[in-house]
């Protein structure tokens, strides 16, 4: 994979985009809309954690949980407009992930089709549900 630093006016827009689809998820969700926005960020999070997790696998030994937190951390800011202490944001992840759902290498693995393996955040190393492909 080739990155490219993308220039200000692309980041600027990426940013307007996710800030819309975030006040349009706010509009749009029912009662109890508090406790509905304060996983969203940590959903945000998660699937950037996982992503990075999945994509770079020889690169997981640098995903540490100072990683993880900054990831948190950056989402948070960006969404909230809130900057929140590694405090914050472990107590948060137990509360929405109980089960330690930030620790991948727990978690089954799989095969694609074309031979690569990834992880499956569904399905634990202990569960039986599921067949693999």
């Amino acid at each position: 994979i080739n990155f490219k630093i993308p220039d200000e006016r692309t980041i600027l827009y990426l940013e307007s985009q996710i800030m819309d689809k975030y006040i349009t998820l706010f509009a749009i969700i029912s009662e109890p809309k508090s406790e509905i926005m304060d996983a969203v960020p940590f959903l945000y999070g998660y699937a950037i954690v996982y992503t990075f997790y999945t994509l770079f696998p020889s690169s997981r030994p640098l995903f540490t949980r100072k990683f993880n937190d900054d990831i948190f951390r950056d989402v948070i800011k960006r969404l909230q407009g809130i900057t929140v202490t590694d405090i914050c944001i472990r107590s948060s992840l137990r509360k929405f992930f109980p089960d330690d759902g930030l620790c991948f290498s727990k978690l089954r693995k799989y095969r694609t089709p074309y031979g690569s393996s990834f992880v499956d955040p569904l399905t634990s190393s202990s569960g039986n549900s599921g067949s693999v492909p």
